[in-house]
C-alpha cells in the first residue's frame, strides 16, 4: 500500500529543486530590478550546490550545505559593504552640492544653475533698501527716491536691476515673508551685483540680504549714510576681496540724492574691485 499523504520533505530530486527554483524566479518579479539581478548572481551561483543537497550522499549534501551558507553570507557582506560605499559617496556629493548652494537655487527660467552657480544672470544689480522698515507716512516717498536710484543705475550704466519696492508704498502691499524670503533668495542668486542703502541703525530685512550677499560671493557696494552706526561685521567691509570674500566697497552719502549724484557721476566704475 502506498501512503496517501507522503512526507513533503521526502520528496527530493532534481523535479523539486526545479520546483523550488520556479517559485524562487517568480517571487523575483515583484523586487525592484536592481534586487532581482543580484539575486539572480546568488541562484547562479548557488545553483550547483542545491542540487547536491537535493541528490547528493550525505556527505556530499553536507558540505554542499556549508557552501551554500558560506556564499549566501559572503554575498550579504558584500550587499552591505556596497551600499555603506554607496551610501558615503551620495552624503559626500550632497555636501558638495551644498558647498555650492546656499539655502535655494536660482529658478531654472531666470539663470543657467549648472554646477549650482548661475552663469548667466537675470539681474545686474539686486538692490536692498530699507523699505518695510519706514512707517508708511514717509514709506511712498522714500520707494520714490530709491526707485530713482535703481533708475540711474539701469540709464547710465546699462544696466538690469531688481528691487522689491516696485508698487509696495504700504505696508499692506509687502508679501507674506516667507514668500518673500524664497523669491528674495532665488533673485540674489540670479543677480551679479549687490547694492544695499543703510540710512539708519536698525534692525531691517536688508541686513538679511547683505548676509545672502556675502554668503553667495556677490561683489557688493554699501551706501550708508554717514554718522550711521553699522553693525559690529559691516564694519570689517574692507576685508572684502580678500580671504575668500567678495569685493565690497562703501560708500558714505549725505541723502538719497547723494547715490544717484554718485552713479551719474561714476557710473559702472563703482562696481570695479
Amino acid at each position: 500500500m502506498t501512503d496517501a499523504n507522503p512526507d513533503p520533505s521526502e520528496n527530493k530530486g532534481p523535479n523539486s529543486l526545479f520546483s523550488l527554483g520556479h517559485q524562487f524566479l517568480s517571487a523575483l518579479q515583484n523586487l525592484p530590478k536592481e534586487v532581482r539581478i543580484f539575486a539572480l548572481v546568488v541562484l547562479v551561483f548557488a545553483g550547483p550546490f542545491a542540487y547536491f543537497i537535493a541528490t547528493g550522499s550525505s556527505d556530499e549534501r553536507r558540505v554542499a550545505l556549508y557552501a551554500v551558507i558560506f556564499f549566501i553570507a559572503a554575498a550579504i557582506l558584500f550587499a552591505f559593504f556596497l551600499a555603506f560605499a554607496i551610501s558615503r559617496g551620495t552624503k559626500t556629493a550632497v555636501k558638495e552640492q551644498l558647498r555650492d548652494k546656499i539655502i535655494l537655487e536660482a529658478p531654472k527660467q531666470s539663470a543657467d544653475t549648472s554646477n549650482g552657480k548661475p552663469t548667466k544672470y537675470e539681474y545686474d544689480v539686486f538692490f536692498s533698501a530699507q523699505m518695510a522698515s519706514q512707517d508708511d507716512a514717509v514709506r511712498k516717498e522714500y520707494n520714490a527716491q530709491v526707485i530713482n536710484i535703481v533708475d540711474a543705475v539701469k540709464q547710465t550704466c546699462q544696466f538690469t536691476a531688481f528691487y522689491a519696492g516696485y508698487k509696495r508704498d504700504h505696508a499692506s502691499d509687502d508679501d507674506l515673508p516667507a514668500i518673500a524670503l524664497r523669491d528674495n533668495v532665488h533673485r540674489m542668486r540670479a543677480s551679479q551685483y549687490f547694492i544695499l542703502i543703510y540710512t539708519q541703525y536698525e534692525p531691517t530685512s536688508a541686513l538679511i540680504e547683505l548676509g545672502m550677499a556675502l554668503g553667495l560671493g556677490k561683489p557688493s557696494v554699501w551706501f550708508v549714510k554717514k554718522g550711521v552706526r553699522l553693525p559690529y561685521l559691516m564694519r570689517g567691509y574692507q576685508a572684502g576681496g580678500s580671504n575668500g570674500l567678495p569685493p565690497i566697497k562703501l560708500y558714505e552719502i549725505e541723502s538719497l540724492d547723494d547715490i544717484s549724484n554718485k552713479i551719474k557721476l561714476h557710473g559702472t566704475a563703482l562696481f570695479e574691485n
